[in-house]
């Protein structure tokens, strides 16, 4: 099945961009509300964020850890490989 999103995304770059980040994603992301309040730019590979990437992971963490979520494990390993980067 073909979404109206999707056919539009054939001859919109813009659109295509946008469902393929709702329907596939990225393992972490992080956007700049002030600069990007449409999220298009995911600036997790971005260093001058790490410091705060690292703070609120940390967060995040330990809520998912304490609320027993069942994407902890998940969110673990995408942030130690984010961190493995060198960020």
């Amino acid at each position: 099945m073909l979404f109206r999103s999707e056919a539009a995304g054939k001859t919109d770059e813009r659109i295509a961009s946008r469902v393929k980040q709702l329907r596939v994603g990225e393992p972490l992301m992080f956007f700049n509300e002030l600069t990007d309040p449409s999220e298009r730019n995911n600036s997790v590979g971005d260093a001058n964020y790490a410091p705060e990437i690292k703070r609120l992971a940390a967060l995040l963490l330990a809520h998912m850890e304490k609320t027993d979520d069942p994407q902890t494990a998940n969110f673990k390993k995408a942030f130690e490989e984010w961190k493995a980067k060198g960020k």
